[in-house]
């Protein structure tokens, strides 16, 4: 088999033909079946016009097409810092996890791409950064007491200390506690998820799966919406 001239242009060059055949990826590029092929072999390389053509079309870079850069648009390339809306220190930053080389750096570029890319892995990386954004900015909520108990959830009129106050409470929590469970759980949960499917691409991650609860807590649950003490939050 004759080796490819031009390895990088011939893969690239496959991956924008995509599912489409030869004939149909020709006459979409308004050049010749065998064209095609003497592109996807790697055997030629198109002139300056065919190639502009061939990058409007597929809305792609001619740089990425021919192997200079990684980025298939060349806007992106371009991006200022404030297009991309980081602070400077930040673009700093990863200016210099990029070129720092050393393995630690690799994995924090690499766990920035996850979340920011939508990818194969179906937005677990957007979840995540959502999950995390929406804990670290979350909005301050009443310190309200709460006691649970068989006949429902109770709200307490005072708030009690557990340090000075002498009353022994079962069940007690606090409103913002609670909240705050919630929303690191809900960070955990997506963290899990997210380096699940890294290890396991071809299947669907159960550790993302809603939580069950037992039939204590769902029977506490319908008497306290049943009685009017809780509210649906759809």
């Amino acid at each position: 088999m004759e080796q490819r001239r031009f390895p990088i242009f011939a893969e690239r060059f496959s991956k924008l033909r995509g599912d489409k055949t030869q004939e149909e990826f020709a006459k979409f590029l308004g050049i010749s079946r065998p064209t095609v092929g003497f592109y996807e072999n790697g055997t030629r390389l198109p002139d300056a016009l065919v190639l502009c053509q061939i990058a409007e079309k597929c809305n792609v870079s001619t740089d990425w097409i021919l192997g200079l850069s990684n980025y298939k648009n060349s806007g992106t390339s371009n991006l200022s810092v404030e297009d991309i809306g980081l602070s400077e220190k930040a673009t700093t930053t990863l200016a210099e996890l990029s070129q720092g080389g050393r393995a630690v750096d690799a994995k924090k570029i690499a766990a920035l791409n996850l979340l920011l890319e939508d990818d194969s892995m179906d937005e677990w990386g957007n979840h995540l950064l959502h999950c995390i954004s929406e804990y670290l900015f979350a909005e301050p909520i009443p310190k309200q007491p709460l006691q649970f108990t068989s006949e429902g959830v109770k709200v307490l009129e005072e708030a009690i200390d557990f340090l000075d106050s002498k009353q022994d409470i079962p069940n007690f929590e606090y409103v913002d506690v609670l909240y705050d469970k919630l929303l690191i759980d809900r960070v955990t949960r997506a963290t899990e998820g997210a380096r699940y499917q890294l290890r396991n691409p071809q299947t669907i991650p159960e550790v993302y799966a809603p939580l069950v609860l037992d039939e204590g807590k769902r029977r506490l649950l319908k008497e306290a919406k049943k009685n009017g003490k809780l509210q649906d939050n759809d």
